[in-house]
């Protein structure tokens, strides 16, 4: 199945996208941690656009871009790998579960909330901080944690049959 497919099927039928998407490389868990980078850069363009016309000591749009590129496609993944070792260290001993099994379950479940940080994006950038912005993060991070956990749980079965 297509990865555009398979996001939408992840929020009906998680774990079977999840049993599939689970066998992978490295070179794969890299190429999910830069496409939800990349994502997570077009999440934010409206909302640098707001911040840019509102709050111009900020920087200009062109400034914003820039810097926010940087961060969400070079440094996004990085912090993700680091908080995927952190989470393997306890992991290891207790549910027997590789790093990279942490790896892709992350990067995919990040890769499958996607498209809730395009409307966290659109909403911070339409509407500014308020109620609904922050509905809609929970929602977004509920849906990471749901599907991080249904990876975790996937990868720590497959290790017990393996």
């Amino acid at each position: 199945m297509s990865v555009t497919r398979d996001i939408l099927a992840c929020y009906r039928r998680p774990r079977e996208v999840f049993e599939r998407r689970m066998s992978g490389d490295e070179g794969l868990v890299l190429t999910y941690a830069i496409i939800a980078g990349l994502l997570a850069f077009v999440g934010q363009l409206p909302v640098w656009s707001r911040q840019a016309e509102l709050l111009p000591e900020l920087g200009n749009f062109a400034s914003l871009v820039y810097s926010g590129f940087l961060v969400l496609v070079f440094v996004f993944p990085l912090f993700f790998y680091i908080l995927a070792a952190l989470i393997w260290f306890p992991l290891r001993a207790l549910a027997g579960v590789s790093g990279l099994d942490i790896r892709l379950s992350m990067f995919w479940s990040l890769l499958a909330a996607m498209p809730l940080w395009l409307l966290l994006g659109l909403t911070q950038g339409l509407i500014g901080p308020g109620t609904e912005t922050y509905l809609v993060f929970v929602l977004w991070f509920i849906a990471f944690l749901a599907f991080f956990t249904i990876g975790l749980r996937i990868a720590s079965r497959n290790m017990g049959t393996a």
